[in-house]
């Protein structure tokens, strides 16, 4: 059981009794981070939404609460689970179970029945996408919203692309109801202390970008990541120096200063998965050191914070904010589809593709931006940039904000395929928890829950609940968000919760009378 993931895990089965789930869970742990902090933010979120402020506080709240709530979701044994967004107000979740509906709310949510779950959704997208990627197709993501298969074509092809794609899929013989063509903009790579969202250059790719300018995304152990398509394995990572000017339509930028000689070089590029996954790593030298930070432009300087191992994922509708040296940032936009394939043609015509990208609509990014982080408002770290569609410019020659969509890889892929630890303030110490134990509002008579209400840590996070005493055994998994005992009423129960990260353990024991109550 690991810090909270973009994409889906192997669902544990939650053997909570129906009859305790009548009442809601109550939220008391989520906050949002203080908007005082992020000012600009704060008014990107106001324009992006067109909100006052206060409206724009409370959105920005209610996301936090979402992204918790979604955890918890993604947590659960849900049969039917078929996506989940923020609607602007709470958090909505797909579901062709009818069971499903009472775990659901008893989580904070809303139901919402629908015909396919996400599962089945996701084997038709992959067998429709085989037999269809000869035929034009530039992305595919599932639309949880609508409970279908969205493919992409390239707008400037028209609806001659269309046609052919929706011919194609008739011939294979597919229920049109389930899929969507939507005519979409190519999005292609956008370029060419340590802290995320700095500038770098690199020396080995000298040449058609002239030192190819990225950007830091997140401290990890021992150096960074970024883009894999930043550079390759060996790759030689020095400080941005000089400037250059913003492409157009997607052309190469103008360096105006090319690396110097004295210009400090930071590390090597250790690993890049670049296409199939737009993650690389740099290990750092001796002397720079990686830190718990994001150069947060005219935001100021941001610490990756510990909550939640600093990784929890902003669902479907809900904010994300960009930050990288060409544009600075933030730039915020909503969060549009997860887990989607993009694919571009090089100069031969071949198809490059990258899989699980995030789409964000109403943001931008500028080469030299690639790499760079993306944090939700409340600071929790989301990826880093992949790109978007051309031009690659956040505003026009009248100095107008220019939006288009966005992407970035998650940032539990790339930790995950490096087996890195993202650094946290919480630094390099063992996790603390906040627990309620029992959960009195849904505990009765031979019946406790106890639930991790928050934890703080750096790096992969796990944790395991033992219980005895009063005839006690545990009726759901031991490495769940919450636990659910069964015991004989009015004896002594003992719950144990141990939790460990890369740097050690925290333990700590609950001891109760089993309920002997009237359930809720």
């Amino acid at each position: 059981h690991h810090a909270p993931r973009t994409t889906q895990k192997p669902w544990r089965v939650l053997a909570l009794s129906i009859a305790c789930l009548s009442g809601q869970i109550a939220h008391a742990t989520v906050q949002a981070a203080d908007p005082a902090d992020k000012p600009d933010t704060l008014r990107s979120v106001m324009a992006l939404y067109g909100l006052n402020e206060e409206q724009a506080i409370a959105r920005m709240a209610s996301e936090a609460e979402a992204a918790e709530t979604w955890m918890r979701i993604r947590d659960t044994n849900l049969v039917g689970y078929a996506g989940a967004w923020f609607d602007g107000e709470r958090l909505r979740v797909a579901t062709n179970a009818a069971t499903d509906h009472q775990w659901i709310e008893a989580l904070g949510a809303l139901p919402v029945a629908v015909e396919l779950s996400l599962q089945q959704l996701e084997s038709r997208r992959q067998t429709a996408s085989q037999r269809l990627a000869t035929h034009g197709l530039i992305s595919s993501h599932v639309d949880v919203v609508n409970n279908r298969v969205v493919f992409g074509y390239d707008k400037a092809e028209g609806s001659a692309r269309r046609d052919i794609l929706r011919q194609r899929l008739q011939q294979e013989g597919f229920d049109a109801r389930e899929f969507s063509l939507e005519a979409t903009v190519p999005a292609l790579p956008s370029s060419g202390l340590a802290r995320g969202g700095d500038g770098t250059r690199n020396k080995t790719l000298d040449g058609p970008y002239y030192a190819a300018p990225c950007s830091i995304g997140v401290a990890i152990d021992g150096g960074y990541v970024t883009a894999g398509h930043c550079g390759y394995a060996g790759n030689e990572i020095h400080l941005k120096s000089g400037g250059y000017t913003e492409p157009t339509d997607c052309s190469p930028p103008v360096i105006t200063e090319a690396i110097q000689a004295g210009d400090p070089k930071i590390g090597n590029v250790q690993s890049s998965l670049y296409p199939t996954t737009d993650s690389g790593w740099v290990a750092t030298l001796s002397g720079w050191t990686p830190v718990p930070q994001i150069n947060g432009y005219t935001d100021g300087v941001l610490a990756v914070p510990a909550l939640w191992s600093g990784v929890l994922p902003a669902p479907i509708g809900a904010t994300v904010c960009r930050y990288g040296q060409a544009s600075g940032g933030p730039f915020c936009g909503t969060v549009d589809a997860l887990d989607q394939i993009n694919t571009y043609y090089d100069n031969s015509g071949n198809p490059v593709s990258t899989y699980g990208l995030t789409e964000v609509l109403g943001s931008c990014t500028v080469d030299g931006d690639s790499g760079g982080p993306w944090t939700s408002p409340a600071g929790q770290v989301q990826g880093t940039t992949f790109g978007s569609g051309c031009p690659h410019l956040c505003f026009n020659e009248d100095g107008e904000r220019l939006t288009t969509l966005a992407k970035f890889q998650p940032i539990s892929d790339t930790l995950d395929a490096f087996g890195k630890t993202m650094l946290t303030t919480h630094g390099a110490n063992k996790p603390s928890f906040t627990v309620l134990c029992p959960e009195a509002l849904e505990s009765y008579s031979g019946h406790a829950v106890c639930r991790i209400t928050a934890w703080h840590s750096q790096g992969s996070t796990d944790w395991e609940w033992t219980a005895s005493g009063g005839g006690a055994s545990l009726l759901s998994p031991d490495d769940g968000l919450e636990v659910s005992i069964s015991c004989n009423p009015g004896m002594a129960v003992h719950v144990d919760l141990d939790m460990d990260n890369p740097y050690g353990s925290e333990s700590a024991s609950y001891s109760f009378p089993c309920p002997n109550g009237v359930g809720p």
